[in-house]
């Protein structure tokens, strides 16, 4: 076992450069993970909000799927009759088991 630390150790410090790459690609890929599961859950939280207070009386879909012009939630709440807006992420997501897998 303690040879075996001495040539983690060894390759480590062989090879700094690589070493501190990879620990950044790790943290960053930690922190991405991180960001995206905050935001997924504020989303949540307001879109929830919104329904809780029974306030929710139109939800704008693009027609055939997709998604809305960029300026579509600005629009809504620039609506003088609107007094709330709140965009919500909608996805499908299928699994497929090993025999489905190409």
């Amino acid at each position: 076992m303690r040879s075996l630390n001495g040539l983690v150790v060894r390759s480590l410090a062989a090879h700094r450069l690589r070493s501190l790459l990879t620990v950044l690609a790790i943290a960053t890929g930690v922190a991405m993970v991180l960001a995206a599961a905050v935001v997924g859950q504020a989303a949540s939280r307001q879109a929830a909000e919104l329904a809780g207070e029974g306030r929710v009386d139109l939800e704008v879909v693009p027609a055939g799927g997709g998604r809305l012009a960029a300026g579509t939630l600005e629009a809504v709440r620039a609506s003088p009759h609107v007094q709330r807006a709140a965009p919500s992420l909608r996805m499908e997501v299928r699994a497929a088991g090993p025999a489905q897998r190409g």
